[in-house]
């Protein structure tokens, strides 16, 4: 494919990824390793799963995990009926699950995130 750009013109390769720029050949160059990134993509997806948990316990603290800690105040409805703290208890293990794997990954024991995947 090639296109022209105020006198300029380009070839573009979609399946390598280059472009040239009037015979010359421009790529662009991945400042970090593979390992690298993969490691800080592990990093990353731990860190956000425990981001998530904090802001779950933030939000829902006051009214389902310390409601018996908590003066009433801020809660509209202090009683919880029966089906919201089950919804809310598998929340709470859900987000257990998502921290689980992603620590699973980010310490490399897949056979155990395997496991882990069957069972749920």
């Amino acid at each position: 494919m090639q296109s022209s750009l105020i006198g300029l013109h380009f070839s573009i390769n979609v399946d390598r990824g280059e472009i040239a720029k009037s015979g010359e050949l421009e790529m662009a160059t991945i400042a970090a390793p593979p390992a690298d990134r993969k490691a800080s993509e592990r990093k990353f997806y731990s860190r956000m799963a425990l981001f998530l948990v904090f802001l779950v316990l933030l939000g829902f603290g006051p009214s389902f995990y310390l409601r018996g800690l908590v003066p009433s105040y801020p809660r509209p409805n202090p009683t919880l009926p029966p089906a919201v703290i089950l919804h809310g208890s598998v929340f709470t293990l859900w987000m257990v699950s998502i921290v689980a794997q992603t620590q699973l990954i980010s310490v490399l024991k897949y056979c155990f995130l395997m496991r882990l995947g069957q069972l749920t």
